[in-house]
């Protein structure tokens, strides 16, 4: 059972950049922003291995979160939490190289 939120080594450089373009404090912050994407943009999740870890902080409950989103998918709620934020971050990652000036207000569903 997957207990921490991470990366795989491609996607943590990408989350680095993508957290510097859009100015987030920590590249927590621009992994939940990348998992709250691909929920809203309804993304296949991308099944990765070999993940950067990180531990999860006492403030977040992502499960619980995973556990409302997707009742049916809940075995590894983290597990899918860490597939999810991958499928965001690629999508957003191709987003930033068609726009470089792109606002991450134009990624925000209105």
């Amino acid at each position: 059972m997957v207990s921490y939120l991470g990366l795989n080594e491609e996607a943590s450089r990408i989350n680095t950049s993508l957290k510097e373009h859009f100015g987030f404090k920590d590249e927590i912050d621009m992994f939940m922003f990348a998992f709250a994407y691909a929920v809203t943009k309804d993304l296949k999740p991308v099944p990765v291995s070999f993940l950067t870890k990180w531990g999860i902080p006492d403030n977040v409950d992502v499960s619980g979160l995973v556990h409302v989103l997707y009742p049916n998918e809940t075995d590894e709620p983290n597990k899918l939490c860490n597939y999810l934020a991958h499928a965001g971050i690629y999508e957003i990652n191709t987003l930033v190289g068609r726009d470089h000036h792109i606002l991450i207000s134009n990624l925000v569903s209105k």
